[in-house]
């Protein structure tokens, strides 16, 4: 996973461990500050890390043979990306490493991941219908060769427009930015801890259980909220809210040609192009989401009021 290694500052995350050990009262805060994560959420990570190995509490890594006979990581995607990992002389991934890989697996752009997860799916290398019935034969195991060659069949002559035998990145990336929004979220949320060893989120005193909360009817986006916002995120770093709402960069310099030295308008009609993608799921509590992942939370907070 070539993308993701490339941000890991270029080393095997074995700096924290050379001064501190798990068993150490600053092993925390040491990956904390080293990492630039806060506290709260290095001792978060460091409960999932645990949870994949016993080894890893012990000695803060976890192994290749940990790595291999984890009962825990079953899904291939997650395994694949593991194993893409920088690794340390041993050949094991620290907890360093780890929190460093979740920073960037939360705050890369669209793009960013797209790549990353074409290089992780066969090695950066084209792919050509071997490939991708190794692809699909490893992430569905349970389908028969049948039907994964019928998907296979389907896949190639979706993508491989130039009948080329195989699909390239930019063919692969073109494919999946022409997809729903929501889909490609769903597409780009790497648990790269599995969902069973997560630590559940507390319920906060006066909080509306997420149960509740999801039959609550979506709120539309009317023009006085498209405005607000254009307004008011138009005097900001705006581009980081285009990204959370699946926009590339390209994206942002065709609003700009469209609207040369008009940022309100920019802002204005990207919210346009969004809610006509999105339809139904562009609502306002998706907008909420959005606004509040760019560091935008008094505008999140002004629409739930509007």
């Amino acid at each position: 996973m070539g993308v993701v290694a490339s941000n890991l500052d270029n080393n095997d995350g074995s700096i924290v461990s050379e001064f501190t050990h798990p068993a150490a009262k600053n092993w925390i805060n040491a990956h904390a500050q080293t990492c630039n994560i806060p506290l709260v959420e290095v001792e978060r990570l460091w409960s999932r890390f645990t949870g994949l190995s016993n080894d890893a509490a012990t000695d803060g890594v976890l192994t290749k043979t940990a790595l291999a006979q984890s009962h825990v990581i079953k899904d291939g995607l997650i395994r694949k990306i593991l194993n893409h990992f920088p690794k340390n002389e041993s050949e094991s991934i620290t907890f360093q490493t780890y929190c460093n890989a979740s920073k960037w697996f939360e705050t890369a752009n669209v793009e960013d991941k797209l790549r990353a997860l074409f290089k992780t799916l066969n090695n950066g290398e084209p792919i050509d219908r071997r490939a991708l019935t190794r692809i699909l034969s490893l992430f569905d195991s349970d389908e028969s060769e049948e039907t994964i060659s019928l998907n296979v069949k389907i896949f190639m002559a979706e993508l491989d427009t130039r009948n080329q035998g195989f699909v390239d990145e930019d063919q692969f990336i073109h494919w999946i930015k022409g997809m729903p929004y929501s889909t490609v979220q769903s597409l780009l949320q790497f648990d790269i801890i599995p969902r069973q060893v997560q630590d559940p989120q507390p319920q906060r005193e006066g909080e509306t259980p997420k149960s509740s909360q999801s039959n609550k009817r979506p709120i539309a986006i009317t023009s006085d909220i498209m405005d607000k916002v254009a307004t008011k995120a138009s005097a900001r770093d705006w581009r980081i809210l285009a990204n959370r709402l699946g926009f590339t960069s390209e994206d942002v310099t065709a609003l700009a040609q469209r609207y040369p030295r008009k940022d309100h308008e920019q802002v204005y009609a990207m919210l346009q192009q969004w809610m006509n993608r999105e339809k139904v799921h562009a609502n306002v509590r998706a907008l909420e989401l959005a606004l509040k992942e760019s560091d935008m939370e008094d505008i999140a907070a002004e629409i739930t009021q509007t």
